[in-house]
Formats: structure tokens, C-alpha cells, sequence
């Protein structure tokens, strides 16, 4: 199991979002995925219309996953921060090994890159309130 210490970059409506914490594999091999979570759409699926892209965000004082507006965006390795979102199907987190990036949803390691694999990892929000935590799964 790997000791990961996450950033989570947001969109302009949300900031300071911290993960950590123990991270899981999601592959075969792995933990398996560990948490079902309650979201609006499913951020490896990209099960949203094609003018938009699951992602998380904020809806008041909560962290959500839920269809957000554009699927443009930096390609999976790319810096990027709230200014300059990632493309469908990835996020902008920093990893402690990595730095900030885009980085790829999944729900196994076959859909990440040579080397990488599909890690579990619970992402504490900050959107005004108190800390929102938000299963992701993505590659690093």
C-alpha cells in the first residue's frame, strides 16, 4: 500500500483541497476499489454529455462530482492549476512523487500508462466550509 500525500488543483469556484492519507491500487494485484461514493456522474466513465466532462467541484460549501461545462484542457502529463483545467476523462492533481499534472480517472490499471497504476485515493476539499472528502481513482 502506498503513503501518499495529495493536492487536489480545483476549478476557479473551489480552492485548498488536500488529500492523503493511505492510497489503495485499483488494479488486479491491488486493494480493489474500496469506496462506491455518491456522485452525479463517474469521472473514469465520463458518462456526461459530450459538451461536458465529470469532474468535482463545488456546489456551495460541498465537494461534488458532477458534469461540468467544457472537455478542453491540458493533455495527461501537462501542468495545469485552476486557471488551466485538464481534458476530459483526467484532473489536476499533485501527487508527492509528481507535481502538479493532469492525471488520468480510472478504474483499473489497463487504462493507465506503462508504469503507472490505478490508485484509490480519498481528496479532502476545501469549498469555504468544512473539508468535503471525495473518492478519486487516477493514475500516477
Amino acid at each position: 500500500m502506498w503513503a501518499l500525500a495529495v493536492v487536489v488543483a480545483l476549478a476557479a469556484a473551489c480552492s485548498g483541497a488536500k488529500g492523503g492519507g493511505a492510497a489503495t491500487d485499483g488494479g488486479p494485484g491491488g486493494d480493489g476499489p474500496t469506496d462506491a461514493g455518491l456522485a452525479a456522474c463517474d469521472p473514469a466513465a465520463q458518462n456526461c454529455p459530450a459538451t461536458s466532462k465529470c469532474d468535482f467541484g463545488c456546489e456551495g460549501s460541498t465537494a461534488v462530482l458532477a458534469c461540468r461545462p467544457g472537455g478542453d484542457g491540458g493533455a495527461l502529463g501537462s501542468a495545469c492549476s485552476a486557471a488551466t483545467p485538464c481534458a476530459r476523462g483526467s484532473g489536476c492533481l499533485t501527487a508527492e512523487d509528481g507535481g502538479v499534472a493532469c492525471r488520468r480517472y480510472c478504474t483499473g490499471d489497463g487504462q493507465c500508462a506503462t508504469g503507472e497504476r490505478c490508485h484509490n485515493v480519498t481528496v479532502t476539499v476545501n469549498c469555504g466550509g468544512p473539508g468535503s472528502q471525495l473518492p478519486l481513482h487516477y493514475c500516477y
